[in-house]
């Protein structure tokens, strides 16, 4: 039984690739840290959407462009009409989003 197992002792191929999501996760942390401390609010979820809308909007000057540009290819369309209705009703958590909207 044991024959047929074959054993890699190998790393990724890819070691940068988690390297940039690392990355990416430690600046995520960092301006969600901030704003928490700006605001004094504790609760991460409502902030996720302020700290992205920041992140995919801060300007690269070596491409002269937004990050969001770069990734994607065009401008970003706006923000999310759902998310927008949601916080007008002072719905800022996904548990008290109510089944019909």
């Amino acid at each position: 039984m044991w024959l047929l197992i074959k054993i890699i002792n190998e790393h990724s191929h890819h070691l940068q690739s988690q390297g940039l999501v690392e990355y990416a996760n430690k600046i995520l942390q960092q301006k969600l840290s901030k704003w928490k401390e700006n605001t004094s609010r504790n609760d991460w979820s409502f902030s996720f959407r302020f700290v992205i809308l920041v992140i995919n909007n801060s300007w690269y000057w070596s491409y002269k462009k937004i990050l969001y540009e770069l990734i994607y290819g065009c401008k970003p369309c706006g923000n999310c009409i759902l998310v927008n209705d949601l916080y007008k009703k002072n719905i800022y958590d996904e548990e008290d989003i109510p089944d019909t909207i």
